[in-house]
């Protein structure tokens, strides 16, 4: 038993936000059921969706030949270069108040390094860390910096 038949069915809507995407279905419908014209072009737009595509390639919407595609996420750009933005700017608040805080201490408790703000205390602690010094390890054995040296790449978000 085979089902080869095409239904048509009508459907009326009542609410105007509907009529485009019925209308691009019906559109996309009526070019998927056509024997005659398959090379018939039918009318694309750019979504959402596209970057996820698999069929982007044989799209119209899309120019193959631009040397950079573009994707559907402008509002999500704005909105990471608005984030970065108040990033640096806490960042450089927080720099402003560890320095203030460092200076209370200083002023207030240097022997102890530690005060009270409210229901907190606030205290300097040493931090110590080791590290190598590339330089001078590649200046005075060059053949052991080689041997030591891992290289290594990751991805870095550029936004022009």
């Amino acid at each position: 038993m085979t089902f080869n038949r095409i239904y048509e069915v009508k459907v009326t809507f009542r609410t105007v936000g509907l009529q485009t995407p019925v209308t691009k279905a019906e559109t996309i419908w009526d070019y998927m059921n056509t024997e005659a014209d398959q090379d018939q072009d039918i009318p694309t737009e750019k979504g959402p969706l596209c970057s996820w595509c698999v069929y982007r390639s044989d799209c119209p919407a899309f120019d193959l030949e631009e040397d950079v595609p573009e994707a559907p996420v402008e509002n999500e750009v704005q909105e990471y270069l608005g984030l970065k933005e108040q990033q640096k700017d806490i960042s450089a608040r927080v720099k402003k108040l560890s320095s203030l805080l460092k200076s209370a201490i200083g002023n207030t408790n240097p022997d102890e390094r530690k005060i009270r703000a409210g229901d907190h205390i606030v205290a300097l602690r040493d931090r110590s860390r080791s590290g190598i010094d590339s330089k001078k390890l590649k200046e005075n054995h060059p053949d052991i910096y080689e041997e030591c040296t891992k290289k290594s790449s990751y991805p870095v978000l550029l936004v022009d």
